[in-house]
């Protein structure tokens, strides 16, 4: 679809965009297949799981908050791409469909962490109505 842009408008490109881009035009069929089926998977996980139990609550991220306009951080001695870490406990929902939301949940080291809330479709009540006591009692302590 936006093909042509890596040709004619490659200048106007950020170079993280392009470099994304790029790899995406590296996707085989095979890889797409191979990819579609761990997604399937994951959803029968998941599935699974919200037929124990109403709610999930799981991490946001499994990183503080970076420093504005970080594009790479140390982990244990390794470095990690920004935008990968912040986004690889929530991608995985939006692979699968599963409603999920993110909530503040106070702070690491002086900075925000939040609590992803994963519910199984059609109960987005659920997850909208947990979402709001989370909320309410983080406003709650951060006010003692």
């Amino acid at each position: 679809m936006h093909e042509h842009h890596l040709d004619d408008d490659r200048e106007l490109i950020d170079a993280e965009v392009l470099a994304r881009l790029q790899a995406g035009g590296r996707v085989t069929s095979e890889l797409y297949a191979d990819a579609s089926r761990a997604r399937r998977g994951l959803r029968t996980i998941a599935d699974g799981m919200l037929q124990e139990f109403d709610i999930l609550a799981l991490p946001t991220a499994p990183i503080v908050a970076p420093k504005v306009g970080a594009r790479s951080i140390q982990v244990d001695g390794k470095d990690l791409e920004v935008r990968s870490a912040l986004l690889s406990l929530t991608n995985l929902w939006n692979m699968t469909g599963m409603p999920a939301i993110s909530v503040p949940a106070g702070t690491l080291e002086g900075l925000p962490v939040a609590i992803q809330l994963l519910v199984a479709p059609g109960n987005e009540r659920t997850m909208f109505a947990a979402a709001e006591a989370l909320q309410a009692a983080h406003a709650t302590a951060q006010s003692r």
